[in-house]
């Protein structure tokens, strides 16, 4: 299916394709529904949306702390730029971006310590 379907990463970029089935196409057309209700285990965090995706707690970060312009913030980060090669949360980074409960819950997101890719829980 992989090769059928040319899903080589990420299912949510992947474009449909003319000769793709119609459950395929309509799959692809509703998969932003799928992307809601998908919780992110954090690996290596380079797959994870740092602001859109739900990696930390329950929820996207936009929605726990209720980000009223999007514009305000870089949609395209990734979970990856706030973590150092020693496995560890950049602190200092966190801490420029948010107040003592949402780095809390950041820090309280475990990070494995051998390089893994990011998972779907």
């Amino acid at each position: 299916m992989t090769a059928k379907y040319s899903i080589n990463e990420n299912f949510f970029i992947v474009k449909p394709r003319q000769f793709n089935s119609w459950v395929w196409k309509c799959i692809l057309r509703n998969r932003q529904q799928f992307h809601k209700e998908i919780r992110w285990k954090v690996g290596d965090g380079t797959n994870i949306n740092f602001w859109l995706d739900s990696w930390c707690d329950n929820c996207c970060l936009v929605e726990l702390m209720k980000v009223p312009d999007m514009s305000s913030i870089d949609n395209s980060l990734k979970v990856s730029k706030f973590i150092l090669s020693s496995k560890e949360w950049d602190i200092a980074k966190l801490q420029g971006l948010f107040n003592h409960l949402f780095f809390q819950m950041i820090l309280a997101t475990p990070l494995p310590t051998n390089p893994i890719p990011d998972s779907i829980c």
